[in-house]
């Protein structure tokens, strides 16, 4: 479509580049068998494509997908502007920005699938409604916006510049930030109440344990309100427990199946529970999905059905909120504090996002994350502990952080994530108020969420990072940091400019000795991977020496970096000790000080975690090198992690809590909690201080799963993995094919992932399937939702994909777990594990290995059967299940039988069987 003269609207349309594309997008895009015989070539068509467009701009959705379907018929995209560009913008908080998502956001009438000519129309609908919203931010955003897109050298300047023109008359300020601070609400007398509300001492009061369960009636509160509603035995008893636990008081470890209603649950119990004796509860998870859905749809549920009224809260780290004294410093230096173009233009949705918000949570902000540039950029908007200005920050009554620890103050339940518990662990600056109970939801994954938390690293993008806030040369012009910054409010300074200049000068001079010294280290860590393989990620730390031990060129490359920093410190300091003196004139100065005594912190940090590191000197850690490949860049870091994680969590959480209680539908292997209780600390306590139940789930896996295995492909554990890769390749193409797609594949590891989907993308799609693939379709979110959308399609995913992935109905029907979910044994942090077991006189498979494998291949298991009315099977292609004694540990864990498939025909037929009688 094209706009003519006269205000009407020009109409071309052609079908071409049909070759390849599965049946499943030729129908969603409305295309029939006539429409694929008529295709013409693409180079014509695009000749006539150009004459139509003429000079003018090219409107598309998805530039990138289109100019790569262009380059691959060798023809060179003309410039376009990006309708999801301007939504971003437009909609920051959109989850979804495809075309259908963004014209239900614009309130636009749902259409059936399109076809080419009707999806050009409904584009042109979704930009002029995309105009209309951003003519409707506040306007001081809105000239912001322009300010950073015209730097930034944005295609969408002339958009946005109109835009402001028609959205009317700007008031136009010298300092940006006086504009943009009204945009922020002011907090003060939330704060206050907070601060004036005395939490009662908490009571211990029973909670009425019988009643609660009458809750979970047919004709009880909550079966009145659930439509179709059914009394599950599984989720009373567990609330019983949860309420047994709490009265006690003792702590409680409870598997619950999937379909339990786990999170009601507990939580039910625990608002009784707080609400009884004024004492807060925490609901901690792993993933932010779940943690949505406490806050935003469990616990509202609550409000409504309980005669108590309760206040929930959501909390999370200091470094997920927006700080407004960094945002607004940005904005009134982003051209020095940024690194250019690319980060200029992130910051766009970032605005448009921020001049709207309540909460400050930048995950609510999705345009903006979405950008690669957005994590350069984040860091310079939040601040961590170390870097808060706390109760001397002029915009403390507007603080995100600060609003958000008042609302948990004046709160019964937060909820809150893994992560924030053990971030929070020994700082003396908390967010989280005081509680005496908790409950981990997804307990399962609390050891690797700990151990990262409790781990020291040492790499080259975060050092890079904490230098550049303070001081990035450029190739051209001025560089930029807050270095940069001081230089430009120095030319503004009446007195001590000089001065200034000349201190400001040898810091940024001692900054590139630092960068140069950071370089030195992290090439001596390179060394030790000269003679092996790249498969090869990462090596033990003591199989590096004499290469890395005290003494190496390593060891003084540390020690010359600790050197740099410690002269730079120096510098800064004379720096900042003119700032604070010009703060009585302008108290940007004093804040200029703190940040740059904050990014000075934690290099400083850096350089003792490279000692604690390097000297290896605790027993209780393992220590390994590690390199990590991205964007064609290598890069080299030096790790540190706890072996044992279950003291910490006894010591800080089972010990100093009136009640802990542990839940996930995978808690258990081979029947028994030991293993669980013994990695997460609970394994000390005696039997009145912990209890522990299985509730089990109340699907009928019988009638609703055929789960096969098969052995006729050869052992993957085994070395013919090419041939294995190929067999299984070969067996997917005739299975999915009879499923019609409707399948998840998950993979132990990216290679056997890639081999496997350049063996079946083609085959498949010329059966009418799609295949989409991590690592090769898009981001893990994007293909699932496209998943979810296209019927005759599959996905292959790994690690990510065997939990946290909830896909219910006939979208997903068949599952296929392609190998034992085995740690890889060559790991450092397994290999640290595996020797501390031994010298504990344990056998490390028994005892570590193998566990981990049966809970992850019961997370993996779970994401076939959601709900009562899903069915499906589930195909395991490792022989091993029934080959190895080890085996039965797996098979004991899984929630019905098995069948073995001896052949490829007898699995194809239980398959097709299986399906018929549904």
């Amino acid at each position: 479509m094209r706009s003519a003269p006269g205000g009407e609207l020009a109409e071309f349309a052609a079908v071409t580049g049909t070759e390849g594309v599965p049946r499943a997008v030729r129908e969603r895009a409305g295309l029939t068998g006539r429409d694929v015989a008529a295709a013409e070539p693409c180079p014509k068509v695009f000749r006539r494509l150009r004459r139509f467009c003429g000079s003018g701009a090219v409107f598309v959705h998805d530039a990138d997908a289109f100019a790569a379907f262009l380059a691959a018929e060798g023809i060179a995209a003309p410039d376009c502007l990006d309708v999801r560009d301007l939504a971003r913008i437009a909609f920051p908080q959109a989850s979804d920005y495809s075309l259908e998502s963004l014209a239900a956001h614009a309130g636009l009438a749902a259409e059936p699938a399109l076809r080419a000519l009707a999806r050009a129309r409904r584009i042109a609908q979704v930009w002029s409604a995309l105009v209309e919203a951003v003519i409707a931010l506040p306007p001081a955003a809105l000239d912001a916006i322009c300010r950073i897109a015209e730097a930034a050298r944005h295609p969408l300047a002339p958009v946005l510049e109109e835009a402001a023109r028609r959205s009317g008359p700007l008031k136009l300020t010298a300092d940006p930030e006086e504009g943009l601070r009204g945009l922020f609400a002011d907090h003060r007398k939330l704060l206050q109440r907070a601060q004036k509300h005395e939490q009662p001492e908490p009571g211990s009061s029973p909670v009425p344990t019988d009643a609660v369960c009458r809750m979970f009636s047919p004709h009880g509160p909550v079966g009145r309100r659930l439509r179709g509603y059914e009394q599950r035995a599984e989720q009373v008893e567990m609330v019983r427990a949860v309420c047994e636990a709490l009265n006690g008081p003792h702590h409680l470890m409870a598997e619950a199946g999937t379909g339990t209603g786990k999170s009601l649950a507990y939580l039910l119990p625990a608002v009784a529970w707080a609400c009884t004796n004024r004492d807060k509860v925490l609901v901690s998870t792993n993933t932010r999905n779940l943690q949505e859905q406490l806050y935003r749809k469990d616990l509202p549920f609550l409000t409504e059905l309980l005669p108590d009224r309760f206040q929930p809260a959501l909390l999370k780290g200091r470094r997920n909120y927006l700080c407004v004294r960094r945002f607004l410093h940005v904005m009134r230096h982003f051209e020095r504090e940024l690194g250019g173009p690319a980060e200029f233009g992130a910051l766009l949705p970032l605005v448009a996002w921020a001049a709207r918000t309540e909460t400050g949570d930048l995950a609510e902000c999705n345009g903006f994350l979405m950008d690669a540039a957005a994590p350069a950029v984040v860091q310079a908007v939040v601040t961590g502990p170390d870097e808060c200005a706390g109760r001397a920050c002029r915009f403390r009554g507007r603080c995100f952080v600060n609003r958000a620890r008042a609302l948990a103050q004046l709160a019964d339940v937060i909820v809150v994530n893994h992560a924030l518990l053990f971030a929070e662990l020994g700082l003396d600056s908390r967010v989280l108020p005081p509680y005496r109970c908790l409950v981990f939801d997804e307990a399962h994954n609390l050891e690797d969420v700990a151990t990262e938390a409790l781990a020291a690293v040492v790499d080259g993008p975060s050092v890079y990072r904490y230098t550049g806030f303070v001081y990035r040369a450029r190739r051209e012009g001025a560089g930029s940091g807050l270095l940069a910054t001081v230089m430009y409010e120095a030319g503004r300074m009446r007195s001590r400019q000089g001065e200034l200049t000349r201190r400001a000068g040898k810091a940024m001079e001692a900054v590139e000795e630092v960068v140069e010294a950071a370089h030195q280290f992290f090439e001596t860590l390179a060394a030790p991977f000269a003679e092996l393989p790249p498969s090869v990620e990462r090596v033990m730390l003591r199989e590096c020496v004499p290469s890395l031990g005290r003494g190496s060129e390593a060891w003084q490359a540390a020690e010359r970096l600790r050197e740099t920093v410690s002269s730079l410190g120096a510098a800064v300091e004379e720096t900042a000790e003119i700032l604070d003196q010009a703060a009585e004139q302008d108290e940007h100065m004093a804040e200029l000080a703190a940040d740059l005594r904050a990014q000075l912190a934690r290099l400083r940090e850096t350089c003792a975690a490279a000692e604690f590191v390097l000297s290896q000197e605790s027993a209780d850690y393992v220590y390994w090198l590690q390199r990590d490949t991205r964007e064609r860049a290598t890069y080299y870091s030096v790790h540190a992690a706890p072996l044992q994680i279950g003291r910490h969590i006894r010591d800080f959480f089972f010990n100093e809590k009136r009640t802990v209680i542990m839940t996930s539908a995978t808690l258990r292997v081979a029947g028994s909690f030991d293993y669980m209780l013994e990695r997460l600390g609970g394994d000390g306590l005696d039997a009145a201080s912990m209890r522990c139940i299985a509730v089990g789930s109340p699907f009928d896996y019988d009638r609703q799963a055929l789960v096969g295995v098969s052995t006729f492909l050869p052992d993957p554990g085994g070395r013919r993995d090419q041939v294995f890769d190929a067999e299984l390749a070969s067996f997917l193409i005739e299975l999915l094919r009879r499923t019609q797609g409707r399948a998840l594949v998950l993979f132990t590891s990216y290679s056997l992932l890639d081999g496997v989907y350049a063996q079946v993308k083609e085959p498949l799609a010329r059966a009418g399937i799609m295949v989409l693939a991590q690592g090769h379709s898009g981001s893990r979110e994007a293909i699932t939702a496209l998943f979810r959308s296209v019927s005759a399609s599959v996905l292959l995913g790994t690690r990510s994909f065997w939990e946290g992935v909830d896909i219910s109905g006939e979208t997903l029907s068949c599952l296929v777990l392609t190998k034992l979910p085995f740690h890889v044994f060559t790991d450092p942090l397994v290999r640290g594990r595996n020797e501390y077991l031994r010298s504990q006189g344990k056998d490390p498979f028994v005892h570590y290995t193998l566990p981990e494998a049966v809970i992850s291949f019961r997370q993996g298991f779970g994401r076939l059967i959601r709900t009562r009315t899903d069915t499906g099977v589930v195909i395991v292609t490792d022989r091993r299940l029934v080959t190895k004694g080890y085996g039965r540990s797996f098979l004991e864990s899984l929630p019905t039988r098995h069948r073995v498939l001896r052949d490829r025909q007898q699995a194809l037929s239980a398959v097709e069987q299986f399906f018929a009688r549904r």
